[in-house]
């Protein structure tokens, strides 16, 4: 029953919309509220709103409401749909009516009084007339008769009778009618309700709940001294604190007791009733048994039974504790519109201590425990938990409650967390489901709470904050909020931020303190938490980088600083020789100091793990100020930044701090490896210190040019290739000695790149290397392409472990190095547009980065066919041995370019290679029956491994002893070796794979940037063409491989395709080549790509093609028709197998990319191949394929033929124009003459495919129309006519018939204005023969009269 209805229920309606009095019961039975309401507003106009002034009028509603009165009691009794809501809602606003109003002109009685005459019996007064009608209408006890003996209904009658007593009791508590009741009365209406209550457990909360509206409409109108009595009449002992029955005390009772209790703290009356006058909802009492369960049980449980609203109890237990709070001037209410209570009725605890033991021994303890008995999941006691939050946030709590409360950390990770964190895939779907239903209401509350803190200082943000994390240190990426984060002031712009710096700073480094007290809590433990540690370094580096990207530079520094030098500290130093000491020295030795005293008070030495996670992190911070600083001079910034940590290392060194990749346990050898480390370091800040000096003595000449910036750069490569000397050194658990010779090679690999770098930033800046590097080049080789040791210094670089190459990757370190070694290749590009003498983008350059990132396997089928051109067809075949050779020294020069090492090193890679077969099984085969050694050495096998294998197999007691005639387990054994060997084999095999991969991602930015619109127009048409055929062979080779297994490098050639992909289509074919490109070659080349459209059915691949094709035709554009020869040598072929051979592999796409990327060319090359194709296509779809392009051949608008001719065109470009146009108009009526065929052709005559064909028609008649007085092209389109008007009157199809005379009207005007054209094209002609004769015959005449004027001279003399 809802108040709404009872308010509509008052209302009285239009006329119009006014039902029969008799149907308004049976509509109060819909399920519809809007139909319920208009019956109910229905029933009661009738009744008390009719014109009722004349006796008669007054006798019909008396009698008819008596009846309303009696249906609507009968009807609260009813099962029918929403029979008990409309009833009840109906009945309370009849009594309320009849209770306050009289008829027309009777002032004396009331409706009621008038029904209580008319009814049966005697009525001491109204609600005595009301509660007898009420008690005889819900009674269970039926009369007997002849169909019912026992004198009681079926179950189910019972049950509609209790339901109608409920809704009855709450009608009339509604109605407002009881003021007027007797405690008798009362007391009657209390007593069904009790007896509700222990009917049935479905009944406890509703009656519960009616309880509650009673008592509250009787202290409103009656006292609480009328409640009191009615509390010792009707409940002496409902609250028994001593029972022990099971489940006497329930939370509906409790809730009751709560309420009643709450309505005398409202009432501030002292006189309580004793059965109420105990104090139930205290501390201890939560803790405390009441029948066979304590009430913090009794409370969890009600989670069993929550939908969208808590258990009453819940409600009554925030009234008891708090109140409304009082309006204050210009301020409105307090937070959420209550505040706690000051004191309660009893008890000696106080509100908040109160609710803190609800949080702690019924919110955690059970709502977040185990799940509840009843409960699926602990779903439902989350839901409960969040709910109880949620009402928390409306009631005035200090913000210290949230933060040591709500924000504990079983609160945090077990309610916010789990619930708003996105489940795995493993998760079921139930349970995923029930946790997008609480995401809202957790997110919700987060954002109240952040609301609410919000307008705190930022001592208590910082609090909740760090209690927030405790819980969980990724909290807001795992919620996926921003809660963390507009705690901490960044859901401001960044001006307000950055001008509101002074105050959020000594907010953030307290945050990043605790931040990292964290960290060192927990290394310093027993039990390290590494997983822990390493989420709470995760969290300082994303804090840092959102500061970074949210302030200024100078805002942001002391926050870099602080969080770089305690990564830098905890990850490459050893503290335990480390003493503190006051320096007055740069605010960067400073930091460092502190922060290794903060680490040193709990450790000496962070543990391995966490060393190189925080390496990793250190290192992106210098990427991190690239980024931030893209406008400023990021070179500088970053060496700025290079310097202050140069300084801090210096600083700590000198107190005692060691590097922990040169401590070693064999005591002998700690001088040689700090000797060693401190040679490489001297030496490395040797040569950046000469480059500084270098890079000066540019400045002071040519200050701001691209050779500085270029200088500058390469410093930077240098800068961080020197930070790569210190790492986290090595595990403990892992000998030293082994580690020691990895570490040496790496720091020598290092400084021979360092060395490299020098040497071409001083051919750069024109000065001679006399000592500078370790170069053994002789001088006299001339004057060498700087962009050739430059390229092959990055390269190496990306391919080794410094950039991420290989098995030992440096992790963040190897980003910054590549994305620096990106950096000075763009620079030095730059340089190529100024100082072509040293610094040129020639074939050489090109050359190596494409070796970088094509395959192996395209390099070598490029360099067999480079041998074929240079033999001259000679003799194609060769030896086995020769062929293997060539692919060995292929294989060892690309494994030595990705290495950086020198091809000798790489002689056991070259005998352990296949030749990438396709049947790896049978490979294998063949190896191992070879026996070949080189494998062998590639297995590892222990002898005690093998000797449990042979035992285990000898021990097999299924094997009968006696057959045995030689060792069977040995035999087992060694096949188990074979087949693990050929595993390990396969599974290196793939993971060097993987690592080549990755080094051709890493390297093909390199080769993009050549590429760029920046540097395109320096590159040759050699070096253009010379990109082609390997990228596009790497591409064929990756698709191909990925179509036939995938594998576990699928991802990477996926990402190697897609690269290959976008540098041909946007970048390569976007090349402006001058045109003059050798023809033959781009021929070659033509073919080649063909050749490798061929091997992969894929679309993407096919328009690649086609584009590579187009770049060819432009290559040799300015050389005549050229360009036309070479794409008709190609289209002409592959437009004939496409439409005849039904096992080609060409797709349409190869043609329709020519048309739509250069039309005019296509007109010359495609149209007439394409007329071939609809006469001899090989099958139907083919040709309407055919038709298709042709006609988007012919659309030529009248625009385009007006453009051809403009003088603005180029001369050779209006040539090319006409001569595709004059191919058009010869084939025209060839064409023509194919639709006449093909309009009669049965097989084509279906809707789908003849509407195809019926749209190039009417593309082919627009370009008709651009010709008029073209007599061969009209005579033609003439035929069109009897084919059309025959397909006109065959169809049943509408829309064809509408096309088709479409299509006629346009023939037929098109004829109509083509004659006309030829008349004034003949009149044009007649007219100029006219004239022509004319002035021959004007000029016949003068000539006569020239001679006779001659004569009669001659004459006169």
């Amino acid at each position: 029953m809802g108040k709404e209805e009872s308010k509509d229920a008052e209302m009285a309606t239009d006329e119009g919309n006014q039902m029969p009095f008799m149907d308004t019961f049976y509509s109060l039975t819909s399920d519809d509220p809007s139909e319920r309401s208009l019956a109910a507003s229905s029933l009661l106009k009738h009744v008390f709103f009719q014109s009722n002034t004349d006796g008669v009028g007054r006798d019909i509603a008396i009698k008819d409401g008596t009846y309303a009165l009696t249906r609507l009691l009968n009807g609260l009794c009813s099962g029918r749909a929403s029979a008990r809501q409309g009833y009840a809602s109906c009945l309370a606003s009849f009594l309320k009516i009849s209770f306050k109003c009289g008829a027309d002109g009777d002032s004396e009685q009331v409706w009621v009084q008038h029904f209580m005459k008319n009814a049966d019996g005697h009525f001491e007064n109204p609600s005595e007339f009301v509660r007898k009608q009420f008690t005889q209408s819900t009674s269970l006890e039926a009369p007997k008769g002849e169909g019912n003996k026992s004198g009681w209904g079926s179950k189910s009658e019972e049950k509609d009778h209790q339901f109608g007593k409920l809704f009855g009791v709450l009608a009339i508590v509604r109605s407002g009618t009881l003021s007027s009741a007797t405690p008798k009365i009362l007391n009657g209406y209390v007593t069904d309700l009790v007896a509700l209550y222990d009917a049935k457990q479905l009944f406890r909360e509703p009656s519960t709940h009616a309880l509650r509206e009673f008592f509250s409409a009787v202290a409103a109108f009656s006292g609480l001294e009328s409640v009191g009595k009615l509390i010792e009449d009707t409940l002496p002992t409902f609250f028994n604190f001593n029972s022990k029955k099971e489940n006497y005390w329930t939370a509906e009772k409790m809730g009751l007791y709560l309420h009643l209790q709450t309505l005398y703290m409202n009432g501030n009356d002292g006189n309580i009733p004793k059965q109420i006058h105990k104090a139930l909802l205290t501390k201890k009492n939560l803790n405390k048994s009441f029948g066979t369960r304590t009430m913090k049980k009794i409370l969890a449980n009600t989670s069993s039974t929550i939908n969208t609203r808590c258990n009453l109890v819940w409600d009554a237990i925030w009234s008891y504790l708090s109140e409304v709070a009082e309006k204050k001037k210009g301020k409105g209410k307090a937070k959420g519109g209550r505040t706690l209570r000051k004191t309660l009725i009893s008890g000696d605890d106080s509100p908040t201590a109160i609710i803190e033991a609800l949080v702690d021994d019924v919110i955690v303890e059970n709502l977040l425990a185990d799940p509840i008995k009843g409960s699926k999941n602990n779903t439902d006691g989350r839901h409960l938990a969040l709910s109880l939050i949620q009402q928390m946030c409306q009631i005035d709590l200090s913000a210290t409650f949230y933060i040591h409360f709500i924000f504990q950390p079983t609160v945090v990770k077990t309610l916010f967390v789990n619930t708003l964190q996105k489940g795995s895939k493993g998760k079921q779907n139930d349970k995923k489901k029930n946790n997008n239903a609480l995401k809202p209401l957790a997110s919700q509350i987060l954002e109240d709470l952040v609301q609410s803190l919000g307008k705190e200082n930022q001592q208590i943000r910082i609090c909740a904050v760090k209690a927030l994390l405790r819980g969980n240190p990724s909290f807001d990426q795992d919620t996926r909020t921003e809660t963390v984060s507009a705690l901490l002031g960044f859901e401001k712009s960044k001006s307000s931020m950055t001008s509101e710096i002074t105050n959020l700073e000594s907010q953030w480094i307290e945050y990043l303190h605790f931040l990292m007290d964290q960290v060192i809590e927990r290394v310093s433990e027993k039990d390290v938490e590494i997983n822990e540690a390493i989420k709470y370094i995760d969290v300082i580096h994303t804090f840092v980088k959102r500061i970074m990207r949210s302030v200024n530079a100078e805002s942001s520094k002391p926050f870099v600083q602080r969080s770089l030098m305690f990564f830098m500290v905890g990850a490459f130093f050893n503290l335990g020789e480390y003493e503190s000491s006051a320096m007055d020295d740069d605010s960067g030795g400073a930091i460092a100091r502190t922060m290794a005293e903060k680490i040193k008070t709990a450790v000496n030495c962070i543990p391995y793990e966490i060393r190189v996670h925080m390496s990793s992190d250190s290192s992106p911070f210098f990427s991190d100020i690239v980024v931030v600083k893209q406008r400023d001079n990021m070179s500088k910034r970053f060496l700025e930044e290079a310097d202050i940590v140069e300084g801090a290392i210096k600083s700590i060194q000198d107190q005692g701090a060691v590097l922990v990749n040169k401590i070693n346990d064999d005591d002998d050898n700690d001088e040689r490896s700090n000797d060693e480390g401190s040679n490489a370091m001297s030496r490395a800040m040797q040569i950046c210190n000469e480059m500084e000096a270098l890079e000066k003595n540019i400045e002071d000449s040519e200050s701001e040019s691209s050779k500085t910036r270029t200088i500058s750069a390469m410093r930077c490569f240098a800068s961080c290739l020197k930070l790569q000397l210190m790492h986290p050194g090595q595990p403990e658990e892992i000998e030293s000695e082994a580690f020691d010779e990895d570490d040496g090679d790496l720091s020598d690999d290092i400084l021979e790149i360092l060395s490299d770098i020098f040497e071409v930033a001083s051919s750069i800046a024109g000065v001679s290397n006399e000592g500078g590097g370790d170069s053994d080049d002789d001088d006299s080789e001339g004057e060498q392409n700087s962009l050739i040791s430059l390229v092959g210094i990055c390269l190496g670089t990306l391919n080794s472990a410094i950039g991420g190459g290989g098995v030992k990757s440096q992790g963040g370190a190897s980003q910054m190095v590549r994305e620096f070694a990106n950096i000075t290749w763009k620079h030095a590009l730059a340089l190529t547009r100024e100082e072509s003498s040293r610094i040129s983008l020639d074939a050489e350059v090109v050359s190596a980065l494409i070796e970088a990132v094509a395959s192996t396997k395209a390099l070598a089928q490029g360099e067999e066919e480079a041998n074929e051109e240079d033999e001259d067809m000679v003799n194609i075949k060769a030896d086995d041995s020769e062929e293997d050779e060539g692919e060995e020294m292929a294989l060892s020069f690309s494994n030595a370019l990705s290495t950086g090492f020198d091809s000798e090193d790489e002689d056991e890679i070259i005998e352990n290679s296949n030749d990438n077969d396709d049947d790896a099984t049978e490979e294998d085969s063949n190896e191992v029956k070879s026996g070949d050694a080189s494998n062998d050495m590639n297995i590892e096998l222990e002898p005690s491994k093998l000797e449990n294998m042979l035992l285990q197999d000898a021990d097999d007691e299924s094997v009968d002893a006696d057959m045995l005639e030689h060792h069977e387990g040995a035999d087992g054994a060694l096949a188990r070796l074979i087949k693990m060997k050929q595993e390990m084999r396969k599974e290196g095999q793939a993971k060097k794979e993987k690592v080549e991969l990755a080094n051709k991602l890493r390297c093909f930015p390199l080769l993009e940037s050549v590429f760029s619109n920046k540097h395109s127009h320096l590159l040759s048409n050699q070096v253009v063409l010379m990109t082609i055929l390997p990228l596009l062979r790497t591409r064929t080779e990756f698709a191909r491989s990925i179509n036939r297994s995938g594998g576990d490098s699928k991802g990477e050639k996926e990402a190697i395709i897609t690269k290959i992909t976008s540098l041909l289509e946007t970048k390569v074919a976007k090349v402006k080549l001058d045109g003059l490109a050798n023809a033959d070659a781009c021929r070659t080349v033509a073919d080649q790509i063909m050749i490798q459209m061929k091997k992969v059915e894929d679309t993407a691949h096919c328009n690649c093609c086609s584009i590579l094709l187009l770049l060819l035709a432009k290559a040799v554009g300015k050389q005549g028709d050229e360009d036309v020869k070479l794409t008709k040598s190609i289209y002409s072929d592959s437009v004939k197998e496409w439409s005849t051979k039904n096992s080609t592999k060409i797709r349409v796409n190869l043609f329709d990319e020519l048309v739509s990327r250069n039309q005019s060319l296509a007109r010359s090359v495609l149209t007439s191949p394409l007329l071939d194709a609809c006469k001899e296509g090989r099958n139907i779809y083919t040709k309407v394929e055919a038709f298709r392009i042709l006609s988007t051949i012919y659309n030529v608008s009248r625009i385009n033929i007006k453009n051809s001719t403009e003088d603005s065109l180029m001369e050779e470009e209006e040539t090319k124009e006409s001569s595709s146009m004059a191919a058009l108009e010869y084939n025209a009526p060839a064409f023509v003459s194919l639709f006449v065929v093909t309009l009669s052709d049965v097989e084509l005559v279906e809707e789908k495919r003849i509407k195809a064909i019926l749209e190039s028609v009417k593309l082919f008649i627009n370009f008709a129309c651009t010709l008029y007085g073209n007599t061969k092209i009209w005579d033609a389109v003439e035929t069109l006519e009897p084919p059309i008007s025959n397909l006109i009157e065959n169809s049943s199809s509408t829309s064809l018939d509408n096309i088709g005379r479409s299509l006629s009207q346009m023939i037929e005007n098109g004829i109509k204005q083509h004659k006309a054209k030829v008349v004034e094209l003949e009149a044009e002609a007649k007219a100029k023969k006219a004239s022509r004769k004319k002035a021959k015959s004007n000029t016949s005449s003068s000539a006569k009269k020239e001679k006779k004027k001659l004569k009669k001279k001659k004459s006169k003399k």
